[in-house]
């Protein structure tokens, strides 16, 4: 749940077949492929700050993305890194990890807002008792690509020809698509 300091927040969870993509002219067309269903949620959030302590998560896999605003990802495995926009954090629950996510003390302080996305991926079940991991990508590490008026950010899995470098236990797609005026 989005802290109460959240001017809106919107949670959206579907129930995804693992799926292959096939690139067929500027689309990628998906098709499942019949494997173990995942269930994928998200928190979409506009906050003016956020504090969400230590907590654990088992058997699925965090994706932090920002579009605005800045958060410090602490975990139990010894990692500690702000998100910013444009930058993604995958970590890998597995068998069992603790963290937490908090606005930096300079944007708690002042009006510095915040607007992003966290999703949940359930993790195959072959993975579900792997060992926790966390990976972090900066904005200038994801693939970009951009084509008559779109632009999209490749933040995981690949598309439009284009493959991001976050390694997955499944295959799904995760990308930012940004659409020119008209």
């Amino acid at each position: 749940m989005p802290p109460a300091s959240c001017i809106r927040s919107r949670e959206v969870c579907a129930l995804a077949t693992t799926a292959s993509t096939r690139n067929t002219s500027s689309f990628a067309r998906t098709r499942t492929s019949g494997l173990r269903p995942s269930h994928i949620c998200s928190t979409v959030a506009s906050c003016t700050a956020t504090v969400k302590g230590p907590h654990p998560h088992i058997g699925l896999a965090t994706v932090t993305y920002l579009f605005d605003g800045r958060v410090m990802h602490r975990d139990s495995e010894g990692n500690a890194l702000e998100i910013t926009p444009g930058a993604m954090n995958l970590m890998t629950a597995g068998r069992g990890i603790a963290h937490s996510e908090r606005s930096p003390a300079s944007a708690r302080q002042g009006t510095e807002g915040m607007f992003g996305i966290q999703s949940w991926i359930a993790l195959p079940q072959g993975h579900e008792e792997t060992a926790p991991s966390f990976q972090h990508f900066d904005a200038t590490s994801l693939p970009v690509v951009e084509d008559g008026g779109v632009r999209a950010r490749i933040i995981a899995g690949s598309a439009f020809g284009r493959t991001s470098p976050v390694g997955m236990l499944s295959e799904w797609l995760y990308a930012e698509v940004l659409l020119g005026a008209g």
